[in-house]
């Protein structure tokens, strides 16, 4: 009965997904890089209107990973539903101030961001949010953050902005009640059966649930919205991560089965441990680097493993492993191509957007 209760949820979820592809008409949004902090909403404006063609274009979504710190984004404000909605779906984003242009004179200029309190937002969701003024011609967005620069932009009427946000809305809590069913189916397994490897399954899975809060912006949004400074430290929660390596060692039984597995895998730990203090307190593009390798190592170590010891030990634990394997590569894929897309080398979707919550879906399946 609880087997058909979770694997309902999941065909639900999964459900939820396929219906929350965007409908919105594609925005063609022009960019420029200003780290040197050379320009201003008048002078952006007047270049584009002059020379447009010194600007970049991406449709929809501006993913340029390390390339700058600041940009600017402008786009004609042509045939806005009424009482227009701005949404910029990426929590992390550190400073945005959203310039509203008519006759190129300022009409309006609001704020929002991860380092703003949390009532800056026009409406109270887990994204940055603005309405748009009437007769706004232009929209000019003055963008900062310390990381990976990823920016989507989508305008909404106020009745598809509801139906977007009850979408979305229904597919992470749906997602995260499935994450606390098998938390407390694990946890009762773990008391009733007394094996340790239950205990160490619900700690990961509280780790991905709690990370998902954290990147779609609800973790902000509930625990500590008046208290944006801790956005600036949150890249500590990441150290999560390391109870799902925890929970592969202890599955695959490494220190029994691979000596220098359980070795490598320790000194992970550790490696894990460091570059994500140092990012939290000390950021560098070089760090960040470090930490986009750390991430993809950390995907792969397990896989590695599981394919190793697949061939070692298919006789003895051949029904173990192949679980694994069938389940933990979809979620550590999933990691992966979630890193990836954030570094702008895959393109941003709802699927690659939801990526390790989907491949956490298939893992449970299987757990």
């Amino acid at each position: 009965m609880k087997n058909r209760i979770i694997f309902t949820l999941i065909i639900i979820y999964f459900s939820s997904i396929t219906c929350t592809i965007a409908k919105t008409p594609s925005l063609k949004l022009n960019y420029i890089t200003d780290d040197s902090l050379k320009y201003t909403f008048s002078t952006v404006s007047n270049l584009f209107i002059q020379s447009p063609e010194k600007f970049n274009i991406a449709d929809n979504t501006v993913n340029i990973r390390l390339k700058a710190n600041k940009i600017w984004i402008i786009f004609p404000a042509k045939d806005l539903p009424e009482n227009g909605i701005l949404l910029v779906k990426n929590s992390f984003l550190d400073h945005i101030t959203a310039h509203f242009i008519k006759d190129n004179k300022l009409i309006e200029v609001k704020e929002s961001g991860d380092l703003l309190p949390f009532i800056y937002r026009d409406l109270p969701v887990n994204f940055p949010n603005f309405y748009i003024p009437k007769n706004t011609e232009l929209i000019c967005l003055d963008i900062q953050i310390r990381g990976p620069m990823k920016v989507p932009v989508e305008i909404f009427s106020e009745k598809e902005f509801i139906n977007d946000l009850q979408q979305n809305i229904s597919l992470h809590f749906l997602y995260l009640g499935l994450i606390i069913l098998t938390i407390t189916l694990t946890v009762t397994s773990y008391f009733w059966l007394k094996e340790s490897l239950f205990l160490y399954y619900a700690l990961s899975i509280s780790a991905t649930g709690f990370l998902t809060l954290l990147n779609f912006g609800y973790a902000f949004q509930y625990f500590w919205p008046e208290t944006p400074v801790v956005n600036q430290y949150c890249f500590i929660f990441y150290l999560f991560t390391t109870f799902h390596l925890v929970f592969i060692e202890k599955l695959l039984l490494l220190k029994k089965y691979s000596k220098w597995l359980y070795f490598t895998f320790r000194v992970f730990y550790v490696v894990n441990i460091v570059s994500f203090s140092i990012n939290t307190f000390y950021y560098t593009t070089l760090v960040n680097e470090i930490i986009f390798s750390v991430f993809c190592i950390g995907a792969l170590l397990p896989i590695f493993a599981g394919v190793y010891l697949f061939k070692k030990l298919r006789r003895i634990e051949k029904h173990t492993i192949s679980f694994f394997l069938t389940g933990s590569i979809s979620f550590f894929l999933g990691i992966l191509i979630y890193v990836f897309t954030l570094n702008g080398a895959i393109p941003l979707n709802v699927f690659t957007d939801n990526s390790i919550q989907i491949g956490s879906a298939i893992e449970i399946i299987f757990f």
